[in-house]
């Protein structure tokens, strides 16, 4: 009965999800309120957005997940890679530059600084990246109700998908910056719940840590022994986390780029981006600590030990708690999902429909004209996202594909702030090279011909092959009139204003 009266708190969210979506449908005229809700994003509502993407389905499932397979300091470098490297930093180094820029998608800014063949080339990655991080979102949401209902996968991802689609479709931005707050809320109220479930049900800290099955401890290692290694070219490991999850998903990913152009002033974008990353950095860390209690109550039930999946830890352990903090938490659980999968849904519509449909096929549209392509455009998208559900491998190397091809576009936007002598050229066959060379690697491994996924990582395969030729053919050819030296003399002789000659 109580497992009952959970599943339809859970119906029940579903459907308040899709009211917010009809009620707020009357907010949107044009594509700018679809796709960055008119630039009136506040302080405290961005906090609260830029959390709910971090706060999501991937950590809810990957936080507890590592901690079964690595130890606690393994969910530690997950944490401490996106959130304080990828987001705080963020804030520091990019996000101000990104809302003065004035470009509503980091391909946008792409063309600005370098050209159109660049924007297209990266407009067409971003995609598929942000595909693919919306499908582990909507896996991670699944394994939390598979975990707790024992209902078959595919009901549990096509009900997930269903619901998060129909008010995405209906007002974009809007619908998801409400949603968010609405999952920070429940969030809010969740953690503390959590902690308390957990200590009433099964003990304290100390009783799971006690419990723990492994050989060594806790916190260096996972129920089999496995210890993340620091330098791997592998994933994971502490080098390719890095890499992965800081620079590649945050720095050179659209949905991060479309809060900060949400936001009313740079002020805003800094500042909500530093309290985001320190708040993600807490969250996801104590999340680890669900998976040492799942393992101290099941010590034989997940992978390599067992049969089930690390990352259904949280939806398995949940089942254990009374019926009210069960109903809560599973909600709790599926919010943080669902936000963040709107969320890399509705960056990667407004890639597809500013970066490529409206350069394409329609230039001279108005922007009330681009709403019902961007609604249509949304609807293929999250039925891709349903496609790759599928990727072997579960949530953590889904992630982990999807994030790498993120790589060439986070390399140029550090190159293209940072290194003014960074060329067109250089940037379009650096970025070319790199994608070209992760399908290849992607390729050989996935036919079977050859396993390079033993020898590296295909994220930091992109990281060299595309940094590596953009540097090298920037140093050959011709940078633009700021990289100039007459330009930044004449600069000088007019009191630092930016004047070209």
């Amino acid at each position: 009965m109580g497992n009952a009266g959970s599943i339809g708190l859970m119906l029940l969210f579903f459907g308040l999800m899709i009211y917010i979506g009809i009620y707020s449908k009357k907010w949107i005229a044009s594509s700018s309120d679809f796709l960055i809700a008119g630039r009136e994003i506040g302080l405290l509502v961005n906090i609260l957005g830029v959390s709910a993407i971090g706060w999501a389905g991937t950590s809810v499932a990957l936080a507890p997940g590592l901690a079964i397979r690595g130890g606690l300091v393994s969910t530690l470098v997950f944490a401490g890679a996106y959130g304080i490297i990828g987001i705080l930093l963020y804030g520091l180094l990019f996000a101000p530059y990104a809302r003065r820029s004035g470009a509503h998608t980091l391909p946008e800014w792409l063309e600005i600084r370098y050209s159109k063949r660049v924007r297209t080339m990266i407009a067409l990655s971003t995609t598929v990246a942000l595909i693919g991080i919306t499908a582990n979102n909507i896996l991670s949401m699944a394994l939390v109700i598979q975990g707790y209902t024992e209902w078959p996968l595919f009901i549990a991802i096509s009900i997930g998908l269903f619901t998060f689609l129909a008010f995405t479709y209906l007002v974009g931005l809007w619908a998801v910056t409400l949603t968010d707050f609405v999952q920070m809320i429940i969030g809010l109220v969740g953690i503390p719940l959590l902690v308390i479930g957990l200590v009433s049900t099964y003990g304290g800290i100390d009783w799971a840590f006690a419990s723990w099955p492994g050989e060594q401890s806790v916190w260096l290692a996972g129920i089999a022994g496995w210890q993340m290694p620091v330098w791997s070219l592998q994933y994971p490991s502490v080098l390719t986390m890095i890499f992965l999850y800081s620079m590649f998903l945050v720095w050179g990913s659209q949905h991060y780029w479309m809060r900060v152009a949400s936001v009313r002033s740079e002020k805003v974008a800094r500042n909500s981006y530093v309290g985001a990353g320190i708040l993600l950095f807490l969250i996801n860390g104590l999340l680890g600590v669900i998976g040492v209690y799942a393992v101290a109550k099941y010590p034989t039930m997940f992978q390599p030990v067992g049969e089930i999946l690390p990352e259904a830890a949280y939806g398995m352990v949940l089942k254990d708690l009374p019926v009210f903090f069960g109903g809560y938490l599973l909600i709790f659980g599926i919010a943080a999902s669902m936000s963040t999968a709107s969320t890399t849904l509705m960056a990667a519509s407004g890639t597809a429909v500013r970066d490529l449909y409206q350069r394409g096929f329609a230039p001279r549209a108005a922007a009330k004209d681009l709403v019902k392509p961007s609604r249509y455009i949304t609807i293929v998208i999250g039925l891709l996202s349903w496609i790759l559900c599928w990727f072997p491998g579960g949530p953590l190397f889904l992630f982990a594909f999807a994030t790498a091809w993120l790589g060439p576009a986070s390399i140029l936007l550090v190159l293209g702030v940072f290194w003014k002598r960074t060329t067109a050229d250089g940037a379009f066959w650096g970025g070319l090279i790199g994608l070209c060379a992760m399908t290849v690697w992607i390729g050989l491994d996935t036919l079977h011909i050859y396993s390079t996924s033993s020898l590296a990582h295909v994220g930091i395969v992109g990281l060299v092959t595309t940094t590596v030729p953009t540097v090298v053919i920037s140093f050959l050819t011709k940078p633009k009139y700021f990289a100039k030296k007459e330009y930044h003399a004449d600069a000088a002789e007019h009191g630092g204003e930016l004047h070209v000659s």
